[in-house]
């Protein structure tokens, strides 16, 4: 075994270069996500030190060598610290000290690395990057075409088509937790509904760009979209893509037209939801999980939530550990002083993104995230009203606030810090966003800025 992995690791390096080579940094970021995402844990990995090495960490590690070399080379972006960059080392330093100050496991080490260290190194990757047409361009295309695969694999699964599903591992029912919904390569209908919603806001930036046949092509395209989404049959991947959707639409539309299109939305969803109430309550979702079983986990909401306050209560500055949870809830299970049946938590984990570090972390692990959020948003958000700078930069401001978005609405119902891939793609669009910041660098101002005013259909965004 370590001789064949000596040799993936020679033929990962000499293919890695290539890669490089041709399609930058920005690829070499596309691709280990990519390959992490179909080709990752799941997929194969070697145990090696108490450690597991798969494809995606082997790519990492050679692309951050790559980085440094080039950087080294003096062949990266220079750009100057700001607020996003500082508030990101002091909450990977906050997750490393609260780690590390607990009673630590191998097995929470890994998880604070595969979780937070890998995701923050594709942030610095695609931050230092060099950005050009064909670099922003091909980003928004290999997304928006991953996430087409994912729709369509998502559409077959809940059609139970599972001979046409690849990877094969997909249809495995080893891997039992949702199975028959649309949980794709990444086995978890929450991270794959991320990555269909950032898919789809990545589809729609071709729309200024597409004639009438192309543009009729990007409806059908996303028509197929709203499939997959739909086969995840999971309500907060719906609630979270028609969010996304809302706020790459609304900004291109005269301020008239949001107002009519905003007012019906909401009229029209609400009519739905309270129709629809029972039904979206219960309804038979996984294969090996009954429509009882659906229709109770809904009520573990305001359990889990009585655990978190419990528990920031007793540790409000640096939580319990990271990690820790599994552990430290369990002494919580058997408070009787309220009506809810704790102890049906007991086999779960936090189900909230921010809760999850609020009681792990305490107000300032989890202050530190929520701050990098804002910050975040506010980046993404001042890049989109920046009338001066390409309309391909903009996109992809408008793109980093859809997709955070859409991560922290399916973030109040599931814990993405732990799912897979989910934190890698929030950061890395977000170390793109602080990247094309500095529009005005040589590389970045060679984008044509012909259409830098145009929006969607021709009229000037609101």
């Amino acid at each position: 075994m370590p001789v064949l992995l000596i040799i993936a690791i020679l033929v990962g390096l000499v293919w890695g270069l290539v890669l490089l080579r041709k399609t930058g940094l920005i690829g070499g970021c596309l691709v280990v996500m990519l390959v992490g995402s179909c080709f990752g844990y799941a997929y194969y990995h070697a145990d090696v030190g108490g450690f597991s090495v798969t494809a995606d960490r082997i790519l990492l590690t050679l692309l951050l060598i790559a980085y440094l070399l080039l950087r080294w080379l003096g062949h990266t972006e220079q750009r100057r610290f700001d607020g996003q960059d500082i508030t990101l080392l002091l909450l990977m330093c906050t997750l490393l000290f609260s780690t590390f100050s607990h009673r630590w496991q191998p097995g929470m080490v890994a998880a604070l690395v595969v979780f937070n260290l890998m995701a923050m190194a594709l942030y610095w990757v695609a931050r230092g990057a060099a950005f050009s047409e064909k670099t922003v361009m091909g980003m928004f295309a290999a997304i928006a075409g991953f996430g087409l695969y994912l729709a369509v694999t998502a559409m077959l699964e809940q059609q139970q088509l599972l001979s046409f599903v690849y990877p094969r591992y997909i249809a495995n029912s080893t891997f039992t937790e949702f199975l028959g919904r649309g949980r794709g390569p990444l086995l978890n209908p929450a991270t794959n509904g991320l990555f269909l919603g950032a898919g789809w806001c990545c589809l729609l930036m071709f729309w200024p760009r597409a004639n009438r046949t192309g543009k009729i092509l990007l409806v059908v395209l996303s028509l197929i979209f709203a499939g997959g989404i739909f086969c995840t049959l999971t309500r907060c991947v719906w609630a979270a893509a028609l969010l996304g959707l809302m706020i790459v639409v609304l900004p291109n539309l005269s301020r008239r037209w949001a107002v009519w299109f905003a007012t019906a939305f909401v009229l029209v969803g609400g009519i739905v939801v309270a129709a629809k109430w029972h039904d979206l309550q219960a309804f038979k979702r996984d294969k090996n999980v009954t429509v009882e079983e659906m229709s109770r986990s809904a009520g573990l909401r305001p359990i889990f939530a009585l655990i978190a306050w419990h528990m920031f209560l007793d540790r409000p500055i640096l939580g319990c550990g990271y990690g820790q949870y599994p552990v430290e809830s369990k002494y919580y299970l058997s408070d009787r002083s309220t009506k809810l049946q704790l102890e049906k938590a007991r086999i779960y984990v936090q189900h909230n993104v921010v809760l999850s570090l609020l009681t792990e972390t305490g107000l300032l692990g989890s202050g530190l995230f929520v701050l990098l959020l804002l910050l975040w948003c506010q980046s993404g958000w001042g890049l989109w009203r920046d009338r001066s700078a390409p309309l391909l930069i903009r996109q992809q401001g408008l793109v980093m606030v859809s997709v955070l978005a859409v991560y922290l609405v399916i973030g109040m119902f599931q814990d993405l810090t732990i799912a897979w891939m989910a934190n890698q793609l929030l950061f890395f669009l977000a170390g793109v966003t602080r990247g094309l910041q500095d529009h005005r660098s040589p590389a970045v101002a060679a984008i044509p800025q012909t259409q830098a005013s145009i929006a969607w259909g021709g009229s000037t965004p609101a």
